[in-house]
């Protein structure tokens, strides 16, 4: 019988990024992550031995409570290049919070995926806004 991973059980896998240096992608979609599970991964992304460049997390149930912890990460110059975030129910307040970490000049952001359908308008128009202030950020939305 399939049983979901423990928060200490990803704090271990995340932890062995920290060693192998050589993983460049990391696709975790469909896989359910509590907020602490987050942090165990936001923390991981900020050591300098870990060099992960894209990172999938759709399907993971993340809420705007993760967010906070991901803007930070973006924003204290990882290496993260593309962020997969499609189907999380991360609302107003969650992207709120990643513009935040995109905005910062240290975040290298290449190309995000998010949903957009359940945005206020005033969402919308900031993420539209950020992607042309930034010319090098693509986004991937479903509207």
């Amino acid at each position: 019988m399939w049983a979901p991973l423990t928060d200490t059980s990803w704090k271990v896998l995340f932890s062995t990024l920290k060693v192998s240096g050589s993983l460049k992608e990391l696709d975790l979609s469909g896989n359910p992550l509590s907020c602490s599970a987050v942090q165990s991964l936001c923390e991981t992304l900020r050591h300098p031995q870990c060099h992960l460049e894209t990172l999938r997390l759709a399907r993971c149930g993340l809420t705007s409570s993760c967010c906070q912890d991901l803007a930070s990460v973006l924003s204290n110059s990882c290496r993260l290049r593309e962020l997969d975030l499609r189907k999380n129910d991360l609302g107003d307040l969650g992207v709120k919070l990643l513009c935040e970490g995109f905005k910062h000049p240290a975040c290298q952001l290449t190309f995000l995926r998010l949903d957009q359908t359940s945005l206020s308008d005033t969402e919308k128009e900031e993420l539209k806004a950020l992607e042309e202030k930034r010319l090098e950020l693509l986004m991937s939305t479903l509207w």
